[in-house]
């Protein structure tokens, strides 16, 4: 039997995000002052690879960007807890990755 693409991606997912897990419980988000005046563009959720700042360290993290202007992205992830994380990022520190 084949290993089930949709958990096997889950479960991988929450190992690595353990790293940022161990950092602090809170992801720091961009104000709107960072995030400026740009238009904010949605579409469907993009697999993405970023890093995240925890305010005294910084982690990356698997998840998907859902949102995102000209400088920065909203990305969402998912952590070892089960819980849903959510931050506005500069858009250099998200990266697209296959899934």
């Amino acid at each position: 039997m084949g290993t089930s693409k949709r958990y096997a991606d889950g479960n991988a997912r929450r190992r690595f995000n353990r790293e940022a897990e161990s950092h602090a419980l809170v992801p720091r988000t961009l104000s709107d002052v960072e995030r400026g005046g740009d238009p904010v563009q949605q579409g469907e959720p993009v697999a993405v690879r970023a890093w995240v700042d925890y305010g005294n360290a910084s982690a990356q993290v698997l998840g998907s960007a859902v949102a995102w202007t000209r400088r920065c992205v909203r990305v969402i992830w998912t952590d070892s807890h089960d819980r849903q994380q959510e931050a506005w990022l500069w858009a250099g520190a998200v990266e697209r990755v296959d899934r």
